[in-house]
């Protein structure tokens, strides 16, 4: 788990990039083909300390395969309330893991979650706040590897630019703590710009950023990125961006999607998501010639179409 390539796509990069390297960090390459991993092996691990013997989860995607299949390795049980419509990958990964996969409406599932974890011995590995969303307190720590192992793939520099695709914002936050963490240890001079990348549709934390709130709730508005399609951002994910100096961008399903189709020619393919990040390159600024490092969370092979 953890040790994920760093790709150099810099061929394929856009002519604004001016030469610039540009690098795509490939978190589909952990056990559950996901980024999630890296959380649920510190939120599993939790569990078991505080002598829990099932563990809850609320989703729709990577955060229930992954989170299934570290329990199944930890000897617990697990229980995901997801929708119906998720990918039959989805469904399929679950099962291979043993998991008790219910069924919901989206918005049923947080208050159904909550109402099981009351019981002693069931534990969330989701987040447990009614009205916006902190995420797990051990999230962020399993997270922060990805800033130490960019580092160390560079010869010991910190990048230009972190390009995170963006939901809640938990992985947003957890690369900058590892940044700023390397940075207070004399491992790197500077924490790189961080730069958030959300669905047009919605980009909850753009609107809280723009706005100057820490909290923003936006409507359900249509989008294929579904690995980003959240409603709300967490406050953690402002203070990422702020402390990074960096900034938040959005991208519409269709440039995401040519994002996809360039770098499938290339080899790789992720969750159109993750092609946001790529699609976003010709949004950012600059302020120095470092490398650039994109961050891709999950593998293609999950989506729904």
């Amino acid at each position: 788990m953890g040790n994920t390539p760093l790709i150099n796509i810099s061929k394929i990069a856009p002519a604004a990039m001016g030469g610039r390297q540009i690098f795509v960090k490939d978190e589909s390459r952990n056990p559950t083909l996901s980024h999630k991993d890296r959380l649920n092996k510190y939120t599993v691990s939790a569990a078991l300390m505080e002598g829990a013997h099932t563990i809850v989860a609320a989703s729709t995607g990577n955060h229930g395969v992954s989170a299934a299949a570290m329990a199944a390795r930890a000897g617990m049980n697990s229980i995901i309330f997801t929708t119906p419509d998720v990918s039959e990958t989805f469904k399929a990964m679950l099962r291979a893991f043993n998991a008790k996969s219910i069924f919901v409406k989206s918005e049923e599932r947080w208050c159904k979650m909550r109402e099981l974890c009351s019981d002693p011995g069931f534990y969330s590995v989701s987040n447990l706040t009614p009205s916006s969303h902190t995420g797990h307190p051990w999230g962020a720590e399993g997270y922060k590897p990805i800033a130490y192992e960019i580092i160390r793939d560079l010869k010991g520099r910190a990048p230009s630019v972190v390009v995170v695709p963006t939901g809640y914002g938990e992985l947003l936050f957890g690369i900058y703590k590892g940044f700023h963490e390397a940075l207070l240890l004399g491992a790197i001079n500077r924490v790189p710009k961080l730069v958030s990348v959300e669905p047009a549709a919605r980009a909850p934390l753009f609107q809280a950023v723009q706005s100057g709130c820490d909290i923003r709730h936006v409507e359900p508005l249509p989008t294929r990125q579904l690995g980003t399609a959240c409603l709300v951002n967490s406050y953690r994910a402002v203070v990422a961006i702020r402390e990074s100096q960096g900034e938040c961008v959005k991208v519409d399903d269709t440039k995401a999607g040519s994002a996809d189709q360039l770098l499938r020619r290339f080899g790789l393919w992720f969750e159109l998501s993750s092609c946001a990040g790529f699609a976003a390159l010709d949004q950012l600024s600059f302020t120095d010639d470092g490398p650039v490092v994109l961050i891709a969370c999950s593998s293609g092979i999950k989506e729904p179409f």
